[in-house]
């Protein structure tokens, strides 16, 4: 994907349109938010290429330039001077149709991003002279909610879109990481288990280590194997978004618990699927048998909506308490916040 150009081509047969000068934004993001994503952009420098690009663009909006026809704007487009092409037909305010020339089918590309302060450039050009600005504007950001929640000390604090982040968002991102992670590491840790037992070598081993040690060295070896396989994936891909999370002043003690249960849960579910590999009879089964515990472990996403909605009710606790889903589950709710200290020890000891 191009990086974008932050600039996009208008032909506007109807008319209508009062370009501004300068960029065109997306709406009113929060202080915080903006502060944070500028000191992650600032870290990064320019090594993330493509993805600060469209950070930047998400950030500063669009800049709308004026095209006589469509021959020249495509033109521009073919020089990369434009990230794309809105033409605006001469019947647009009768029907509200605009055709949309977008090099890039990814769903970052500059004829995406720029949609919506393309409409916001609409809305102003077509309420022009005929309502006032302030209406205008309260149109185009019709509310702001502070939304305030009840502290342990029984204050009513506001919690920002930055503290939602902090809490939610790190547990989150653990729990992605971890199901990522078991279903990246399950074949290998079956087929390092299924290829000796099929070659009869295991017998051999066997003759010299006990099983369990044996076990316990694959486990060890190859899910270590997997998890810096994942570490390579995600720096090279997800860079800029671990550097937004840094400048979001992450709670350390949140992190820590979440790398706690991660841990822990992949030790369990690899031990699960490396043993699951001694029973099957060949590669195949094996597979199958092994795909059993990578869906067990996506459980609790499918109560995602329950568990941050009511983290401390009935389903929350159960699934809290059955290990298989123990993790997940607790992850979520710490992040939720209210979890009971007994809570922790006992779900990290199960």
């Amino acid at each position: 994907m191009d990086k974008p150009t932050g600039k996009a081509g208008v032909v506007d047969q109807a008319g209508i349109v009062r370009f501004e000068k300068g960029p065109v934004g997306m709406g009113e993001i929060p202080p915080d938010a903006q502060k944070a994503v500028n000191d992650a952009i600032g870290m990064a420098g320019s090594s993330t290429g493509t993805a600060s690009g469209v950070v930047k663009t998400l950030l500063a909006g669009t800049e709308f330039l004026p095209f006589p026809d469509e021959k020249a704007a495509l033109s521009a487009l073919e020089k990369k001077e434009i990230g794309a092409v809105f033409v605006i037909p001469s019947d647009y305010v009768a029907e509200g149709k605009i055709t949309a020339y977008n090099p890039n089918e990814s769903f970052f590309s500059e004829g995406k991003l720029s949609q919506v302060p393309l409409r916001r450039l609409l809305v102003r050009s077509l309420a022009a002279d005929a309502i006032s600005p302030e209406v205008v504007a309260r149109i185009l950001s019709p509310v702001e909610i502070k939304t305030l929640i009840k502290a342990k000390d029984g204050t009513w604090v506001e919690r920002g879109l930055a503290e939602i982040v902090r809490r939610i968002g790190v547990p989150i991102a653990f729990t992605f990481l971890l199901l990522i992670s078991i279903l990246t590491s399950a074949g290998t840790l079956i087929q390092g288990v299924s290829e000796e037992k099929e070659n009869r070598v295991i017998e051999v081993i066997l003759s010299s280590i006990d099983a369990r040690s044996l076990l316990l060295g694959k486990l060890l070896g190859l899910g270590a194997a997997g998890l810096l396989q994942l570490a390579i994936w995600l720096t090279m891909a997800l860079l800029p978004a671990v550097l937004l999370i840094a400048g979001l002043a992450l709670s350390p003690m949140i992190v820590i618990l979440c790398l706690a249960y991660f841990v822990l849960a992949f030790l369990l579910y690899g031990t699960l699927i490396t043993g699951t590999g001694v029973i099957g009879t060949n590669a195949k089964d094996m597979q199958q048998y092994g795909m059993f515990w990578s869906i067990g472990s996506a459980i609790p996403m499918v109560f995602l909506e329950v568990l941050l909605r009511d983290p401390h009710g009935t389903t929350a606790r159960i699934l809290s308490y059955f290990p298989l889903t123990s993790a997940v589950t607790m992850m979520i709710r710490i992040g939720s916040g209210g979890v009971s200290w007994w809570e922790i020890p006992l779900t990290l000891l199960i």
